[in-house]
């Protein structure tokens, strides 16, 4: 879980974290953090949202493949709180023309993106924001927790090598026309999830 402390441009930190939770942000290569900075929470298209992965093989998606939660504190002696659970759910085949090049290993592209309900509760999640921010002033000290939980699945197959030995890479696109940003880097498939290894990745 990453907390965000108050920040001048807290915007530009919100879009920072939130593109980071989407693919465990202490795992993210230090060279694609400056280009996760150009991503403006305010202007983004959640329709525009897609998330690339190259899983294991015997590894599969479950509908909710991946559920950001998103907890906002309203500060300033505000009781409010409010919490989101975003759900990035499977889409169709990955054209090979947005496919980064793959890791050198066994594995099958994964897209993912928030349908048209997930889409509407991040419009709504970014309008409470704003008008805390225009009603209570920049500098109040609200308070932000964003984490992400993998949903993933193993098939039942006597090849497949032990979890904790799985790895995994994504990208994030958040404009038409624009080459995926790298988020992880062949990552620990296991350490992808708060959960113990033993339950982490469970039968399919």
């Amino acid at each position: 879980m990453t907390r965000l402390k108050p920040a001048r441009s807290r915007s530009a930190w919100l879009a920072l974290v939130l593109a980071l939770t989407l693919a465990a942000c202490t795992q993210v290569p230090l060279r694609s953090l400056w280009q996760l900075r150009q991503l403006d929470w305010q202007q983004l298209d959640p329709a525009m949202l897609l998330a690339l992965a190259y899983l294991p093989d015997g590894i599969e998606p479950r509908p909710d493949a991946a559920v950001i939660v998103i907890k906002a504190e309203r500060g300033n002696a505000a009781a409010e709180v409010m919490e989101e659970r975003l759900l990035l759910r499977p889409l169709n085949a990955v054209p090979p023309d947005l496919r980064p090049e793959a890791p050198g290993r066994k594995g099958k592209w994964l897209a993912l993106g928030l349908d048209a309900q997930q889409q509407a509760r991040f419009f709504a999640l970014r309008t409470t924001l704003q008008s805390w921010k225009a009603q209570d002033g920049a500098q109040a000290k609200r308070k932000l927790s964003l984490a992400l939980e993998p949903q993933f699945c193993r098939r039942t197959t006597a090849q497949m090598p032990d979890v904790s030995s799985l790895r995994v890479s994504a990208w994030l696109r958040w404009q038409a026309q624009q080459a995926p940003v790298l988020l992880l880097d062949e990552a620990g498939l296991a350490d992808l999830s708060e959960r113990p290894a033993s339950t982490a990745m469970p039968l399919c």
